[in-house]
């Protein structure tokens, strides 16, 4: 299948298997074929000939095509900490992201938000709070190699900046390694320096022996 090829449904059916289910004021269309190319489409007359969504995979597991595309930021569930853990792991081989445990996700879950597509998670994020200094962290900020240039990682960055704002914090922080100019050009953080960070956080910075850069944002 050609990349941006407009293609019938009877087409789809003689080279994958194609599911079809109504949701409301949506039709959704399963495709299971790893082999469809992203951002080919299906026009099929037995749905009033409507054009329905970009194809876009999932993990390589299949092709969800629909007519509306969404897109939610939500809170993340127990039931998100292992997709979570999956959406980081490139990031984490790569040396951009900290490992984080099951046990330490679960422990902080209430500080992770979840941007899904479609009901699939593409990117996640989490928003570390100390009352005490009034100030946030910024952390474990990912998004899907398949989704990148989406500005999903900015709406991330919003959402964390807006419930920052709301929780009375005055200073973002954010750790990187690697990332540092995506937080200054895209996220509006300046470099700052270790001294910035609580004796705790500090602690455990010089133990991981990272050697990130501290970036700060003030919010009021």
């Amino acid at each position: 299948m050609v990349r941006g090829a407009q293609v019938t449904e009877a087409d789809v059916r003689l080279v994958v298997d194609v599911g079809v289910r109504d949701e409301g004021d949506r039709t959704v269309v399963t495709v299971w074929n790893r082999s469809v190319a992203q951002g080919a489409a299906v026009q099929t007359r037995t749905l009033d000939e409507g054009l329905l969504g970009e194809v876009f995979s999932n993990h390589g597991l299949g092709t969800l095509i629909h007519t509306n595309e969404y897109e939610n930021i939500r809170p993340a569930l127990r039931r998100d900490i292992r997709a979570i853990q999956q959406l980081i792991r490139q990031g984490v081989d790569a040396d951009e992201l900290l490992k984080r445990s099951r046990a330490s996700i679960e422990q902080q879950l209430g500080d992770y938000v979840i941007f899904e597509i479609d009901r699939n998670p593409v990117g996640c994020v989490a928003l570390h709070v100390d009352p005490v200094r009034r100030q946030g962290e910024l952390a474990c900020l990912y998004v899907s190699p398949a989704h990148e240039n989406e500005g999903i990682g900015r709406k991330l960055i919003q959402f964390v900046e807006t419930r920052a704002r709301q929780l009375g914090i005055e200073r973002l922080l954010a750790l990187s390694t690697q990332a540092f100019t995506y937080f200054q050009s895209k996220g509006g953080f300046v470099e700052g320096t270790p001294d910035d960070l609580s004796p705790d956080r500090r602690e455990r910075y010089e133990k991981s022996g990272r050697n990130s850069k501290v970036l700060v944002k003030r919010l009021q």
